[in-house]
């Protein structure tokens, strides 16, 4: 058996925490590289290191403010690019001994809930790929309303992702999450197909 790594991603506001929810209490141990980078924001080397690549400002009381920070680099390509390059190591160095954690464990396999797998070109590091398809209406609303932020705010962190149907196209599953559709029985087929997969390997 192998311990296969499992990308989940798709856009902002698809759902992607409450599908990984899902696979865990299937007993699937769960990577979330968005809290990862959060704990990293923590440490104070890399605070200082933010402060001088940004500024200042993005932190208050030696908190990061994540709304600055987002507003910063989601309105310059080059900001983000400067703290793409800076963080995703770091949390791609976490995940890996997170997988070599679980390999040693034995189990079928272990999955990193990420929005950015195709835009940091994370997608060779894994076995295989789910993304999650929702319609971009239902992705506005509810990304307006989890982030308390404007409809424009949120048109513009879509605007520096990757498209739906690129990230569907090159994913081996595909889950529909529109409010319509019963996400359950998606996720145990995927479970399934993994695990009979783990097995073969």
């Amino acid at each position: 058996m192998k311990t296969l790594s499992i990308g989940l991603t798709g856009g902002i506001g698809c759902g992607k925490t409450l599908i990984a929810k899902v696979f865990s209490h299937l007993n699937v141990p769960i990577f979330n590289a968005d809290t990862e980078a959060k704990l990293l924001y923590q440490d104070d080397e890399i605070k200082e290191q933010l402060k001088t690549m940004f500024s200042e400002d993005i932190f208050i009381a030696d908190v990061l403010n994540t709304k600055k920070l987002s507003q910063i680099v989601f309105s310059n390509k080059e900001k983000l690019q400067q703290l793409s390059d800076f963080i995703h190591p770091l949390v791609q160095k976490r995940y890996q001994s997170f997988l070599n954690k679980n390999t040693v464990l034995n189990v079928p396999y272990v999955i990193m809930e990420s929005a950015i797998i195709f835009e940091s070109k994370w997608e060779k590091y894994f076995d295989k790929l789910i993304c999650i398809n929702t319609p971009q209406n239902l992705v506005i609303q509810r990304a307006m309303q989890r982030d308390n932020a404007s409809k424009q705010e949120i048109m513009q962190r879509i605007n520096n992702q990757l498209s739906v149907e690129y990230k569907i196209s090159n994913s081996d599953y595909v889950i529909l999450n529109d409010d319509l559709a019963l996400v359950l029985p998606q996720v145990i087929n995927i479970d399934k197909q993994l695990k009979t997969l783990s097995n073969i390997k």
